[in-house]
């Protein structure tokens, strides 16, 4: 007799992988997207960090100087920390990242764990099957 009880526990690699490859899409993509701009467009990136400081309260002259400076000094610094809100504050700390990994990994695995838990026994009887140590 044929076992019918089906699994779906082929579809974790692929979900896995996913959900990794997205991460690093958005990632790269929005690296390389703020690289091309810079060396395409430094004069319309200029001009957003002089509207950004003049936003913040600096005449236009003193603003359009500090985006220059701060361009000059590292460009893959200004404009991100600026237009994008991007610190090195933000960044994921290795203590952080590991509980919050942790953590993570706790929640999805107790998913399964519940819903066997949960799961009436007459719905995982096997009756009608060869498998007796069920």
């Amino acid at each position: 007799m044929r076992h019918r009880e089906q699994h779906r526990s082929s579809r974790i690699g692929w979900l896995r992988a996913a959900v990794l490859g997205a991460n690093d899409g958005i990632v790269s993509t929005a690296s390389l997207i703020v690289g091309h701009e810079l060396a395409a467009q430094p004069g319309a990136e200029e001009d957003e960090l002089t509207t950004i400081y003049v936003g913040r309260g600096l005449e236009p002259g003193l603003a359009r100087q500090v985006a220059r400076q701060l361009t000059a000094r590292d460009a893959l610094v200004a404009h991100p920390r600026d237009e994008l809100g991007l610190t090195e504050e933000q960044a994921a700390r290795p203590l952080q990242a590991a509980f919050a990994s942790a953590g993570t990994f706790a929640a999805g695995a107790a998913v399964p764990i519940v819903a066997t838990i949960v799961v009436t026994p007459s719905a995982t009887s096997c009756q009608g099957s060869r498998w007796r140590a069920c």
